[in-house]
């Protein structure tokens, strides 16, 4: 990810100077926000397996109407009260 910020930064310093075309920024521009997107995707599904697999081994949580009913309470007097 590193690389292609510097790379990005210098195409737009080569740009500036004259020695490349804007759409040679653009891909450069193109290229880093391709890698950013896909780590961002491939950070979200480690969380979702971790999820699955915490939930799998019996961790989790449920929703509030099933606590509530486990506890004799409902959802708007545990807010009231």
């Amino acid at each position: 990810m590193q690389s292609l910020a510097k790379a990005r930064d210098l195409a737009e310093q080569a740009y500036r100077a004259g020695t490349i075309t804007l759409t040679d920024v653009l891909d450069a521009d193109r290229q880093l926000l391709a890698a950013q997107d896909e780590l961002d995707a491939n950070r979200a599904d480690a969380a979702r397996a971790a999820v699955g697999v915490f939930r799998a081994l019996g961790g989790g949580w449920e929703p509030q109407d099933h606590i509530a009913a486990r506890h004799g309470t409902s959802r708007a007097s545990s807010r009231t009260g």
